[in-house]
């Protein structure tokens, strides 16, 4: 009796599998699969996965353009030793615990906050980049930090705005973020002690390829990458985020290469970068991105990424996609109060 009660289980169990696999076939070969009513990205997905489809399954030129790309192109390789400063900026990092502060909300709560991007600081007659928009003058950044300090704002760590994102925190109405992409040395020669002397907070996405273990004497003939010992000292004012590891580049057509290059690079890059900053927010460069990065970006554990686009950052907002403002030499005192006060 229990010999033939097992024998019945056996054939149910190949009877199920049988018609699952009878099922999955039967979607590949279905006329809506094969014109179209799974996407384009869907049947890419399960060609790169080395399914079978049936003969006459087509595809555009573009898809076919895009996976001939991902099958040539090479697998990058990265070297990433461990230097004696890294290792205590990795100290640093994990006797930190995630957190928010007790704020107080007696002027009113933020609906929105806006983010500020900056990027290279230089005294003004020592900047040899004659009109190039991402080098700042120092005394303009103190003015701004200043004013800051001096209407009672607020500045939120990036932990801090993803929460109120969430809807999980409310921020004093006066709320403002500050952050640097690149990692430029001037962020901690100019920036730094500023920033410190007001006691405020920001971020800076780093290119991680670029940063020595000690940094280089700075010079304003050239831009310098803030090495690890930089970012050791500043920690107590900066928290430290993704700007890729080595895909901050263009393509010789001018295409960011987080748009040309390949899905499987992409997240070996990502990865990579998340794994030696161990921070999850990540800023676009360029400001450039598509709807397949932000997948990546999900699937490898980041918790928010940042663009270029003008605006403000609300509750609910897609937390793959969220906007800034740039600061730039032309931002003067009246510009950043509009900013500030809701009217960029």
């Amino acid at each position: 009796m229990k010999r033939a009660a097992f024998i019945t289980l056996i054939l149910c169990i190949i009877l199920i599998q049988a018609n699952a696999y009878a099922h999955t076939e039967s979607i590949l070969n279905e006329e809506d699969f094969i014109t179209g009513d799974l996407d384009e990205k869907t049947l890419l997905e399960l060609i790169k996965e080395g399914v079978e489809l049936e003969p006459e399954v087509e595809i555009s030129e573009e898809m076919e353009d895009e996976l001939l790309e991902e099958m040539e192109e090479e697998l990058i390789q990265y070297e990433f030793e461990p230097t004696p400063n890294y290792e205590k900026y990795l100290e640093i990092v994990g006797s930190k615990e995630k957190k928010v502060r007790k704020f107080d909300l007696s002027d009113g709560v933020a609906e929105q906050v806006p983010v500020l991007i900056y990027h290279h600081l230089l005294k003004d007659e020592e900047n040899p980049y004659e009109n190039n928009t991402a080098v700042l003058d120092v005394d303009l950044f103190n003015e701004h930090m200043s004013y800051l300090y001096k209407h009672g704002f607020t500045t939120l760590t990036l932990y801090e705005l993803e929460q109120f994102i969430l809807g999980e925190l409310e921020v004093p109405k006066k709320s403002v973020v500050i952050t640097f992409d690149d990692g430029y040395a001037s962020n901690f020669h100019y920036a730094y002690p500023i920033l410190k002397k007001y006691k405020f907070k920001a971020s800076m996405f780093l290119i991680t390829h670029k940063i020595p273990d000690e940094a280089q004497k700075f010079t304003p003939e050239r831009s310098i990458a803030i090495g690890w010992d930089q970012i050791v000292k500043a920690s107590d004012v900066f928290e430290y985020a993704n700007h890729t590891h080595d895909f901050h580049k263009m393509t010789e057509d001018g295409i960011p290469y987080l748009i040309a290059r390949s899905q499987n690079n992409l997240k070996i890059d990502l990865e990579l970068n998340k794994n030696i900053t161990k921070g999850d927010y990540f800023a676009y460069p360029y400001g450039k991105y598509k709807d397949e990065n932000m997948e990546v970006l999900e699937e490898l554990g980041y918790r928010m990424a940042f663009t270029t686009n003008k605006g403000y950052v609300k509750p609910g907002d897609p937390v793959y996609e969220l906007n800034r403002f740039g600061v730039f030499p032309t931002t003067n005192r009246i510009r950043f109060m509009q900013i500030l006060y809701g009217i960029g």
